[in-house]
C-alpha cells in the first residue's frame, strides 16, 4: 500500500500536466467551439466570469480561456500544491514540455519564492511561474498567448512587465 502511495504522490504533477495539455484549445477558437468542446469533458465545471472568458475548474487545476474578435488569445492554467515537490516536478515538466519543440528558454528569475521562466516560439509567448504561498502550499501557473491575437489592451499590460516585452520587441 505504502509503494502504492508513493507511486501515485509521483505520478500525480505528471496526471496534471497531461490533464492540462488534454483542456488546451488552439489559439483562434471561438468562444462558442470552446464552449462545446468543453461540455463534453465531464470533469470539469465551467464558469463564465468575463463576456470574452471562460474558466474550467477541475479538482487540482483553473483553464481560463480568454477571447477577442480573433478568436481565443489567451490561455492561462493555474495548479495548486501542497508540497513544494510537486510544484517543482510540474516545473520541471513544463520545461521540458517547452524544450522539446527546440524552444529557447529564458529564466525571468528564480528565487525562494518565486521561479519563472518562458519561451517565445513563433508569435508565441509560453510564461510559467510558481509561486510559494508559505504554509498554503504552491501556485504554478502556465501563460501561452498568441501576440498576433492579442488586443491592445492586453498588449499594454504585457508591456508593463520589462522582461517578457523585452522578449518579444
Amino acid at each position: 500500500m505504502k509503494k502504492f502511495l508513493t507511486i501515485a504522490a509521483a505520478l500525480l504533477p505528471l496526471c496534471n500536466l497531461i490533464a492540462q495539455t488534454f483542456l488546451n484549445q488552439n489559439f483562434g477558437t471561438s468562444k462558442l467551439q470552446v464552449q462545446e468542446f468543453l461540455k463534453t469533458k465531464n470533469l470539469t465545471n465551467t464558469s463564465e466570469p468575463g463576456e470574452n472568458t471562460l474558466r474550467a475548474e477541475a479538482d487540482s487545476y483553473t483553464v481560463t480561456y480568454y477571447f477577442d474578435e480573433g478568436g481565443l488569445y489567451k490561455l492561462e492554467t493555474v495548479s495548486d500544491f501542497a508540497s513544494r515537490k510537486d510544484a517543482n516536478t510540474l516545473l520541471e515538466g513544463y520545461r521540458q514540455n517547452l524544450s522539446h519543440f527546440g524552444r529557447e528558454i529564458i529564466d525571468l528569475g528564480t528565487s525562494k519564492e518565486l521561479t519563472r521562466f518562458a519561451t517565445l516560439h513563433k508569435r508565441e509567448l509560453y510564461e510559467v511561474s510558481a509561486f510559494d504561498l508559505g504554509k498554503n502550499g504552491y501556485h504554478v501557473t502556465m501563460l501561452s498567448m498568441d501576440l498576433d491575437r492579442t488586443p491592445g489592451m492586453a498588449m499594454n499590460e504585457l508591456r508593463q512587465d520589462n522582461l517578457l516585452f523585452a522578449m518579444i520587441r
